[in-house]
């Protein structure tokens, strides 16, 4: 609605109308102010949780350890293929628009309308929060690592501190979450009545360049179980077929554990000591569609509006994304709120983070059978690499 609305009246030109982008794109940064004053600190209590995880061995365990390997291997290999693909055809995709942050702020309105001086705070407010983004994850995951390795005490202290912040945090986004599709229609309007058909263009090549992505890593999936897999790929197929049909009706990795628990012991025939604990550690803490979406959106993002990256921050970039690759928070839109604020601290305007979200439900199928299909690769690969000791309980 937002688009269609902001395309008529790019279109007609409407002074009346018109006159009413600035409103539409002050509510949306009002609304956005709110998000980023809660994800900071959501964002950072919930890393803070993830590293102390890891360093308190909750990872640990033949079976366990063996998943997380895997996973991270098939991350890098995910990482590497959508930034080569991203740049060799960063072109076609993008179109060659170009966008800057000024081309967010409607031009309509007179510097000295009560307005334009609030439009003005938002953006510098949201600026001001961007440049305190990484300096604050960097410390909370030293922090982490120190206190959960060397200090116990206040460990444990900090750890129900942090529980405590992500669920205040948590309950309050929720509400805020409710006003999601009245802040992405302002903001989708007011965007597209300034940049017309160029805009809607734009986004309808990005959301098909992300589904073509996403659909060649999960068949990359298949190759791996056909290459180094337990289960014969046909039979893989078969079993995995209903856990996908699921996940894509859903776009719940977690809605679909019963089912891939009931094939992968009954169809694919893997032992209950891998699968008991595989499936349910990797449908609740592994996204590997990280490495395809939030990648794909950094070269995206950057191109678009010319941000200047290098290799330090590129590195830092993908070091993030994949330790929030572990999970996001359990609110509506988590992933995306879950590397939001890495986004930010590169400069990318936060009315595009979200526009790119609001247009997120068809990509959104195919992460989750991205998902999906590596929870049962993972449960595959295990049950091989593992073979020594998982095969005496599969033939009891």
């Amino acid at each position: 609605m937002g688009f269609g609305l902001g395309l008529w009246v790019y279109t007609n030109q409407s002074q009346s109308v018109l006159e009413s982008i600035p409103y539409a794109s002050l509510l949306g940064k009002l609304w956005l102010s709110a998000l980023i004053t809660l994800a900071i600190p959501l964002v950072a209590s919930y890393l803070y949780g993830i590293i102390s995880s890891m360093s308190d061995g909750k990872f640990a365990g033949k079976i366990g350890g063996h998943a997380l390997a895997f996973h991270m291997l098939i991350m890098v290999v995910g990482v590497a293929f959508t930034m080569l693909a991203s740049y060799l055809f960063n072109d076609l995709i993008t179109g060659g628009v170009m966008l800057t942050a000024s081309d967010l702020l409607p031009e309509h309105i007179s510097k000295s309308d009560k307005t334009f001086t609030w439009l003005v705070y938002s953006d510098a407010y949201q600026t001001f929060a961007a440049k305190l983004i990484l300096p604050s994850l960097l410390v909370v995951a030293i922090l982490a690592v120190i206190l959960s390795r060397f200090f116990t005490r206040q460990h444990a202290w900090m750890l129900n501190q942090a529980t405590k912040v992500s669920s205040s945090a948590m309950d309050v986004m929720n509400y805020v979450l409710l006003l999601l599709p009245v802040a992405a229609f302002a903001l989708t309007f007011a965007m597209a009545a300034e940049s017309g058909f160029a805009l809607a263009g734009l986004m309808g090549r990005y959301v098909l360049a992300l589904v073509i992505m996403l659909i060649v890593l999960t068949l990359f999936l298949y190759g791996i179980v056909a290459a180094f897999g337990q289960c014969p790929v046909r039979k893989f197929i078969r079993a995995l077929f209903p856990a996908q049909v699921v996940a894509a009706s859903t776009r719940s990795s977690l809605a679909t554990m019963p089912v891939l628990l009931q094939r992968a012991e009954q169809e694919a025939e893997l032992p209950p000591s891998v699968t008991g604990l595989v499936i349910p550690l990797s449908v609740s803490v592994f996204r590997l569609n990280r490495s395809v979406s939030s990648v794909f959106s950094y070269v995206f993002l950057t191109t678009i509006y010319n941000i200047p990256t290098d290799v330090s921050s590129t590195v830092l970039f993908l070091l993030l994304i994949m330790v929030l690759s572990f999970g996001s928070p359990g609110v509506p839109s988590g992933g995306k709120l879950a590397t939001m604020p890495v986004f930010l601290a590169l400069g990318v305007p936060l009315e595009m983070i979200v526009l790119t979200k609001a247009i997120d439900a068809i990509p959104d199928v195919f992460k989750t059978v991205l998902n999906v299909t590596e929870t049962m690769t993972l449960a595959s690969l295990v049950t091989r690499s593992a073979s020594a000791s998982v095969n005496p309980i599969a033939h009891e």
